[in-house]
């Protein structure tokens, strides 16, 4: 049955599931190469393609002929590690511009950094003396109204001492009438006034002779 079988045939898996076969390897091996050039192309770097290295030393070959191609093969590899030099190199130049411009980037970000935190404090300044306006706006009102009602209380006060003025005046114009001099002290004044008034309440009372000998003694 393996004497049937061609090289490079998997070899068929005898069991509870016969029609399944395992994969050639080096058919995998062949789909990966592909796999990896199509990633290659893929790629925005410009590859150099590396020569192909013979993995065979031909046995029919004299001493001469092997150590020429054995010459080729160091040759091929020296080129192709030429070739990953070369590429290791294009690649830290591009790292180092890359890091250059993000250096620039970081630079060019850094004043913007810089300005916004002087915008966020300059917010909290005015968010700060907002408030404080606003303390001073409420502490004014309670001064207004405060200020307000003592007017109001020194407006009552005037006129207070206006009634008290025109009292005092009308006062001086009826003593004035009843020929009492108004410089005298007010107790006085007051005592006369009182008595002026005894003596007339007693001049209505029926005792008139009484009355007569008060008037009389009171002179």
């Amino acid at each position: 049955m393996d004497a049937a079988r061609k090289p490079g045939e998997a070899v068929p898996q005898i069991g509870i599931l016969p029609h399944i076969y395992t994969s050639d390897p080096n058919r995998e091996r062949q789909n990966a190469t592909v796999r990896r050039g199509r990633n290659l192309q893929s790629s925005d770097y410009k590859r150099t393609k590396l020569p192909a290295l013979e993995t065979e030393t031909p046995t029919n070959v004299n001493e001469s002929s092997v150590i020429s191609l054995l010459e080729s093969r160091v040759k091929s590899v020296e080129d192709a590690n030429q070739s990953l030099r070369e590429e290791v190199v294009q690649l830290q130049h591009e790292l180092k511009q890359i890091g250059t411009k993000a250096t620039n980037f970081q630079d060019q970000h850094s004043p913007w950094l810089a300005i916004m935190d002087t915008i966020k404090a300059s917010n909290d300044m005015i968010t700060q003396l907002v408030s404080r306006l606003k303390e001073t706006e409420n502490m004014l009102y309670f001064e207004k109204e405060s200020i307000e009602s003592l007017l109001s209380h020194m407006r009552q006060l005037d006129d207070d001492i206006t009634d008290q003025q025109e009292e005092m005046k009308r006062h001086k114009i009826d003593l004035e009438h009843r020929g009492i001099n108004p410089e005298l002290p007010m107790d006085f004044l007051l005592g006369n006034i009182l008595h002026d008034n005894r003596v007339i309440e007693n001049t209505k009372s029926p005792g008139l002779t009484d009355t007569t000998k008060e008037t009389e003694q009171l002179q």
